[in-house]
């Protein structure tokens, strides 16, 4: 929800003139994580996921099968 909600808002490419409640009480919450806002945290956390897996799938399309 968090991510959906964040890439509506001005700039993005899908954007929503109006920010949803909770997408406002969460980037207005004073709550930090390893020294980051804790929307901003989460966000790390997906992207590390996904930058992750990604690297993974690159990985295995670069092993070249062994010569019969």
């Amino acid at each position: 929800m968090i991510h959906r909600a964040w890439a509506e808002q001005t700039g993005a490419s899908h954007e929503d003139w109006q920010m949803d409640e909770p997408l406002s009480a969460i980037l207005g919450t004073r709550i930090y994580i390893g020294g980051m806002h804790g929307a901003l945290a989460e966000l790390q956390t997906t992207t590390d996921a996904v930058l992750n897996v990604a690297s993974k799938f690159l990985e295995q399309l670069s092993v070249k099968e062994p010569s019969s």
